[in-house]
Protein backbone atom coordinates (compact mmCIF):
# COMPACT_ATOMS: atom_id res chain seq x y z
CA UNK A 1 0.00 0.00 0.00
CA UNK A 2 1.56 3.28 -1.09
CA UNK A 3 1.31 6.39 1.04
CA UNK A 4 -0.65 9.22 -0.48
CA UNK A 5 -1.31 12.69 0.76
CA UNK A 6 -2.66 12.59 4.29
CA UNK A 7 -6.32 13.69 4.79
CA UNK A 8 -5.11 15.60 7.85
CA UNK A 9 -3.83 19.14 7.69
CA UNK A 10 -0.47 18.68 9.40
CA UNK A 11 1.29 21.85 10.54
CA UNK A 12 4.36 22.68 12.56
CA UNK A 13 3.70 24.06 16.06
CA UNK A 14 5.57 27.19 17.02
CA UNK A 15 7.42 25.36 19.80
CA UNK A 16 8.72 22.70 17.38
CA UNK A 17 9.76 25.34 14.86
CA UNK A 18 11.62 27.28 17.56
CA UNK A 19 13.36 24.11 18.74
CA UNK A 20 14.49 23.34 15.20
CA UNK A 21 15.92 26.82 14.69
CA UNK A 22 17.68 26.77 18.06
CA UNK A 23 19.33 23.44 17.19
CA UNK A 24 19.78 23.74 13.41
CA UNK A 25 21.47 27.15 13.20
CA UNK A 26 24.33 26.30 15.65
CA UNK A 27 24.67 22.85 14.06
CA UNK A 28 24.95 24.45 10.62
CA UNK A 29 27.58 27.00 11.68
CA UNK A 30 29.66 24.70 13.89
CA UNK A 31 29.28 21.76 11.52
CA UNK A 32 30.58 23.74 8.55
CA UNK A 33 33.53 25.01 10.60
CA UNK A 34 34.40 21.60 12.04
CA UNK A 35 34.03 19.69 8.78
CA UNK A 36 35.95 22.30 6.78
CA UNK A 37 38.76 22.06 9.31
CA UNK A 38 38.54 18.25 9.21
CA UNK A 39 38.77 18.10 5.42
CA UNK A 40 41.70 20.54 5.45
CA UNK A 41 43.47 18.48 8.11
CA UNK A 42 42.79 15.13 6.46
CA UNK A 43 43.55 16.18 2.89
CA UNK A 44 46.31 18.77 3.33
CA UNK A 45 48.13 18.05 6.59
CA UNK A 46 48.07 14.26 6.81
CA UNK A 47 49.77 13.17 3.62
CA UNK A 48 49.59 9.38 3.89
CA UNK A 49 46.25 7.92 2.79
CA UNK A 50 45.55 5.19 5.34
CA UNK A 51 42.34 3.18 5.58
CA UNK A 52 41.16 5.27 8.52
CA UNK A 53 41.92 8.54 6.76
CA UNK A 54 39.91 7.47 3.69
CA UNK A 55 36.88 6.52 5.77
CA UNK A 56 37.05 9.72 7.80
CA UNK A 57 37.36 11.85 4.66
CA UNK A 58 34.31 10.12 3.22
CA UNK A 59 32.40 10.77 6.45
CA UNK A 60 33.40 14.44 6.47
CA UNK A 61 32.26 14.87 2.86
CA UNK A 62 28.87 13.28 3.65
CA UNK A 63 28.44 15.50 6.71
CA UNK A 64 29.46 18.55 4.70
CA UNK A 65 26.89 17.91 1.94
CA UNK A 66 24.15 17.18 4.48
CA UNK A 67 24.89 20.50 6.20
CA UNK A 68 24.45 22.35 2.91
CA UNK A 69 20.92 20.95 2.67
CA UNK A 70 19.95 22.32 6.11
CA UNK A 71 19.22 25.93 5.02
CA UNK A 72 16.85 24.62 2.35
CA UNK A 73 15.32 22.22 4.88
CA UNK A 74 14.62 25.11 7.25
CA UNK A 75 13.29 27.32 4.44
CA UNK A 76 10.83 24.71 3.20
CA UNK A 77 8.78 25.03 6.38
CA UNK A 78 7.54 28.41 5.13
CA UNK A 79 7.93 28.14 1.35
CA UNK A 80 6.34 25.91 -1.27
CA UNK A 81 8.52 24.38 -3.97
CA UNK A 82 7.98 22.24 -7.05
CA UNK A 83 7.84 18.53 -6.32
CA UNK A 84 11.01 17.82 -8.31
CA UNK A 85 12.99 20.26 -6.17
CA UNK A 86 11.43 18.87 -3.00
CA UNK A 87 12.43 15.33 -3.91
CA UNK A 88 15.94 16.48 -4.75
CA UNK A 89 16.31 18.14 -1.33
CA UNK A 90 14.92 15.10 0.48
CA UNK A 91 17.18 12.78 -1.54
CA UNK A 92 20.32 14.83 -0.78
CA UNK A 93 19.48 14.90 2.91
CA UNK A 94 18.76 11.19 3.33
CA UNK A 95 21.47 9.96 0.95
CA UNK A 96 24.14 11.69 3.01
CA UNK A 97 22.58 10.55 6.28
CA UNK A 98 22.75 6.90 5.19
CA UNK A 99 26.20 7.33 3.67
CA UNK A 100 27.28 8.58 7.12
CA UNK A 101 25.66 5.61 8.84
CA UNK A 102 27.29 3.05 6.55
CA UNK A 103 30.67 4.82 6.68
CA UNK A 104 30.62 4.82 10.49
CA UNK A 105 29.78 1.11 10.32
CA UNK A 106 32.68 0.51 7.91
CA UNK A 107 35.02 2.34 10.30
CA UNK A 108 33.93 0.08 13.16
CA UNK A 109 34.50 -3.06 11.05
CA UNK A 110 37.92 -1.78 9.98
CA UNK A 111 38.82 -1.03 13.60
CA UNK A 112 37.56 -4.45 14.71
CA UNK A 113 39.75 -6.21 12.13
CA UNK A 114 42.80 -4.15 13.09
CA UNK A 115 42.37 -4.83 16.82
CA UNK A 116 40.91 -8.33 16.91
CA UNK A 117 42.75 -9.86 13.93
CA UNK A 118 46.03 -7.92 13.55
CA UNK A 119 47.74 -10.59 11.44
CA UNK A 120 44.85 -11.05 9.00
CA UNK A 121 44.48 -7.28 8.83
CA UNK A 122 47.46 -7.09 6.47
CA UNK A 123 45.45 -8.89 3.80
CA UNK A 124 41.94 -7.70 4.73
CA UNK A 125 42.79 -4.01 5.04
CA UNK A 126 44.30 -1.63 2.49
CA UNK A 127 43.71 1.97 1.36
CA UNK A 128 42.47 0.69 -2.01
CA UNK A 129 39.91 -1.60 -0.36
CA UNK A 130 38.76 1.25 1.90
CA UNK A 131 38.28 3.50 -1.14
CA UNK A 132 36.34 0.72 -2.89
CA UNK A 133 34.06 0.33 0.14
CA UNK A 134 33.37 4.08 0.20
CA UNK A 135 32.63 4.11 -3.53
CA UNK A 136 30.29 1.13 -3.15
CA UNK A 137 28.41 2.89 -0.33
CA UNK A 138 27.82 5.96 -2.50
CA UNK A 139 26.76 3.86 -5.50
CA UNK A 140 24.29 1.71 -3.54
CA UNK A 141 22.66 4.58 -1.63
CA UNK A 142 22.75 6.88 -4.66
CA UNK A 143 21.21 4.29 -7.00
CA UNK A 144 18.37 3.58 -4.58
CA UNK A 145 17.71 7.30 -4.20
CA UNK A 146 17.65 7.83 -7.96
CA UNK A 147 15.07 5.06 -8.37
CA UNK A 148 12.81 6.56 -5.71
CA UNK A 149 13.36 10.10 -7.02
CA UNK A 150 12.60 9.14 -10.64
CA UNK A 151 9.48 7.18 -9.70
CA UNK A 152 8.14 9.97 -7.46
CA UNK A 153 8.78 12.88 -9.81
CA UNK A 154 6.91 11.12 -12.62
CA UNK A 155 3.75 11.20 -10.50
CA UNK A 156 1.98 14.57 -10.20
CA UNK A 157 5.19 16.37 -11.11
CA UNK A 158 3.36 19.69 -11.48
CA UNK A 159 2.18 19.69 -7.87
CA UNK A 160 3.88 21.88 -5.30
CA UNK A 161 4.62 20.90 -1.73
CA UNK A 162 6.20 21.95 1.50
CA UNK A 163 9.25 19.70 1.59
CA UNK A 164 9.95 17.44 4.58
CA UNK A 165 6.30 17.72 5.67
CA UNK A 166 4.51 14.54 6.67
CA UNK A 167 1.34 15.38 4.74
CA UNK A 168 3.20 15.58 1.42
CA UNK A 169 2.91 12.43 -0.73
CA UNK A 170 6.10 10.38 -0.68
CA UNK A 171 5.24 7.28 -2.69
CA UNK A 172 6.85 5.17 0.06
CA UNK A 173 5.06 1.97 1.01
CA UNK A 174 5.30 0.70 4.57
CA UNK A 175 7.22 -2.35 3.32
CA UNK A 176 9.80 -0.08 1.71
CA UNK A 177 10.15 1.87 4.95
CA UNK A 178 10.72 -1.40 6.82
CA UNK A 179 13.41 -2.37 4.30
CA UNK A 180 15.12 1.00 4.75
CA UNK A 181 14.92 0.64 8.54
CA UNK A 182 16.43 -2.85 8.50
CA UNK A 183 19.22 -2.24 5.97
CA UNK A 184 19.89 1.40 6.77
CA UNK A 185 19.82 1.31 10.57
CA UNK A 186 19.13 -2.01 12.31
CA UNK A 187 21.83 -4.01 10.51
CA UNK A 188 24.48 -1.26 10.86
CA UNK A 189 23.58 -0.93 14.56
CA UNK A 190 24.03 -4.67 15.13
CA UNK A 191 27.35 -4.68 13.25
CA UNK A 192 28.56 -1.55 15.04
CA UNK A 193 27.58 -2.93 18.45
CA UNK A 194 29.29 -6.28 17.81
CA UNK A 195 32.50 -4.74 16.45
CA UNK A 196 32.66 -2.10 19.19
CA UNK A 197 32.08 -4.52 22.07
CA UNK A 198 34.61 -6.99 20.66
CA UNK A 199 37.19 -4.23 20.18
CA UNK A 200 36.59 -2.93 23.72
CA UNK A 201 36.91 -6.46 25.12
CA UNK A 202 40.20 -7.00 23.28
CA UNK A 203 41.62 -3.67 24.42
CA UNK A 204 40.58 -4.25 28.04
CA UNK A 205 42.35 -7.63 28.23
CA UNK A 206 45.93 -7.79 29.51
CA UNK A 207 46.51 -4.05 29.59
CA UNK A 208 50.23 -3.60 30.20
CA UNK A 209 51.61 -0.59 32.04
CA UNK A 210 53.30 0.65 28.85
CA UNK A 211 50.12 1.17 26.85
CA UNK A 212 47.43 1.31 29.53
CA UNK A 213 46.56 4.96 28.91
CA UNK A 214 46.43 4.53 25.13
CA UNK A 215 44.14 1.51 25.38
CA UNK A 216 41.92 3.26 27.90
CA UNK A 217 41.58 6.23 25.54
CA UNK A 218 40.81 3.85 22.70
CA UNK A 219 38.07 2.18 24.76
CA UNK A 220 36.55 5.58 25.58
CA UNK A 221 36.57 6.65 21.92
CA UNK A 222 34.94 3.40 20.73
CA UNK A 223 32.30 3.51 23.48
CA UNK A 224 31.58 7.18 22.80
CA UNK A 225 31.16 6.55 19.07
CA UNK A 226 28.68 3.75 19.77
CA UNK A 227 26.62 5.88 22.17
CA UNK A 228 26.64 8.89 19.82
CA UNK A 229 25.55 6.70 16.90
CA UNK A 230 22.59 5.36 18.86
CA UNK A 231 21.53 8.75 20.24
CA UNK A 232 21.78 10.48 16.86
CA UNK A 233 20.24 7.89 14.56
CA UNK A 234 17.83 5.82 16.68
CA UNK A 235 15.19 8.55 17.28
CA UNK A 236 14.69 9.41 13.60
CA UNK A 237 14.29 5.75 12.64
CA UNK A 238 11.83 5.12 15.47
CA UNK A 239 9.92 8.24 14.35
CA UNK A 240 10.01 7.17 10.70
CA UNK A 241 8.72 3.69 11.56
CA UNK A 242 5.90 4.95 13.80
CA UNK A 243 4.89 7.70 11.40
CA UNK A 244 4.45 5.33 8.45
CA UNK A 245 2.91 2.64 10.67
CA UNK A 246 0.16 4.94 11.95
CA UNK A 247 -0.36 6.41 8.48
CA UNK A 248 -1.02 2.87 7.28
CA UNK A 249 -3.26 1.56 10.07
CA UNK A 250 -5.06 4.76 11.10
CA UNK A 251 -4.67 7.48 8.45
CA UNK A 252 -7.68 9.47 9.68
CA UNK A 253 -6.36 9.98 13.23
CA UNK A 254 -5.16 13.55 12.72
CA UNK A 255 -4.09 14.12 16.33
CA UNK A 256 -1.79 11.11 16.19
CA UNK A 257 -0.48 12.15 12.75
CA UNK A 258 0.39 15.57 14.16
CA UNK A 259 2.24 14.06 17.13
CA UNK A 260 4.22 11.78 14.84
CA UNK A 261 5.08 14.73 12.58
CA UNK A 262 6.36 16.66 15.60
CA UNK A 263 8.39 13.63 16.71
CA UNK A 264 9.88 13.33 13.21
CA UNK A 265 10.90 17.00 13.12
CA UNK A 266 12.52 16.90 16.57
CA UNK A 267 14.32 13.62 15.90
CA UNK A 268 15.75 14.95 12.61
CA UNK A 269 17.30 17.82 14.58
CA UNK A 270 18.94 15.31 16.91
CA UNK A 271 20.26 13.43 13.88
CA UNK A 272 21.79 16.61 12.44
CA UNK A 273 23.93 17.09 15.56
CA UNK A 274 25.94 14.07 14.43
CA UNK A 275 27.64 16.35 11.88
CA UNK A 276 29.21 18.22 14.81
CA UNK A 277 29.80 15.23 17.08
CA UNK A 278 31.78 13.49 14.34
CA UNK A 279 34.38 16.22 14.83
CA UNK A 280 35.36 14.58 18.13
CA UNK A 281 36.09 11.41 16.19
CA UNK A 282 38.10 13.41 13.62
CA UNK A 283 40.35 14.75 16.37
CA UNK A 284 41.25 11.36 17.84
CA UNK A 285 41.64 9.74 14.42
CA UNK A 286 43.92 12.55 13.23
CA UNK A 287 45.96 12.14 16.40
CA UNK A 288 46.14 8.38 15.82
CA UNK A 289 47.30 8.83 12.22
CA UNK A 290 49.88 11.42 13.25
CA UNK A 291 51.29 9.20 16.00
CA UNK A 292 51.40 6.13 13.77
CA UNK A 293 53.21 8.15 11.10
CA UNK A 294 55.73 9.31 13.68
CA UNK A 295 56.36 5.73 14.77
CA UNK A 296 56.91 4.59 11.19
CA UNK A 297 59.42 7.35 10.53
CA UNK A 298 61.33 6.65 13.75
CA UNK A 299 64.37 4.34 13.72
CA UNK A 300 62.50 1.82 15.88
CA UNK A 301 61.52 -1.38 14.20
CA UNK A 302 57.92 -2.57 14.00
CA UNK A 303 57.25 -5.84 15.76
Amino acid sequence: MNNTASPCNISMPRAVETFQMVISIPVLILGLLFNTAALFLLCCKLREWTETKIYMTNLAVADFILLFSLPFKMATYHHIFAKQFCMLLVSVYYVNMYVSILTITAISVDRYIAIKHPFRARTLRSPLKAAAVCLMIWLIIGSFSVMVYTDSTHKDSKLQHKCFQSNAPTGFSFKLVLLIEMVGFCMPLVILTFCSTQAIYSLSKDISSDCRDEKRRGIHVIATNLVVFFICFAPIHVAMFLQHLFKTIDPSNCSLQQQMANFMHVSSCITNTNCCLDAVCYYFVAKEIFLSSSVRTSPQRDN
